[in-house]
């Protein structure tokens, strides 16, 4: 549910403006076939289909420039279908993660990240980071 939390602030609060990229791990973007079974507004938001989801796709043009990249594991048993962890415009980063709960700290995750924040950044893998100025 992160993946969602995150997006709505990017699209809906502004946070679009001050963001670099967005890295969305098992985001359920499509909901989830699990989600009628879940109390509350949050689990109804994650329906298939809800007026939430529905309302952050018709928006999805706010995230303009900044790189998406998705992340999922085809064994996931959270997201289901894993496939509705896509986002049009996105790149899809597929992983052997064995469990939902383990994908934020899977090493080809990590590693994809690290490298695509340094690409964001522009700066060489193994490289000193820049200094900041105050």
């Amino acid at each position: 549910m992160g993946a969602i939390v995150a997006r709505h602030y990017l699209q809906c609060r502004g946070g679009a403006r001050r963001a670099r990229a967005y890295f969305s791990i098992a985001g359920p973007h499509q909901g989830t076939l699990w989600a009628p079974l879940g109390p509350g507004q949050g689990a109804r938001e994650l329906r298939r289909g809800s007026p939430f989801l529905r309302d952050l796709d018709r928006g999805l043009g706010a995230l303009g420039g900044v790189p998406v990249r998705t992340y999922r594991a085809p064994l996931d048993l959270m997201v289901v279908p894993g496939s509705t962890t896509r986002l049009p415009g996105a790149t899809e980063v597929v992983t052997w993660c064995p469990l939902h709960s383990l994908l934020p700290g899977d090493p080809a995750v990590m590693d994809d990240i690290t490298a695509a924040l340094a690409r964001v950044e522009g700066i060489a893998l193994g490289a000193a980071p820049k200094p900041a100025i105050i």
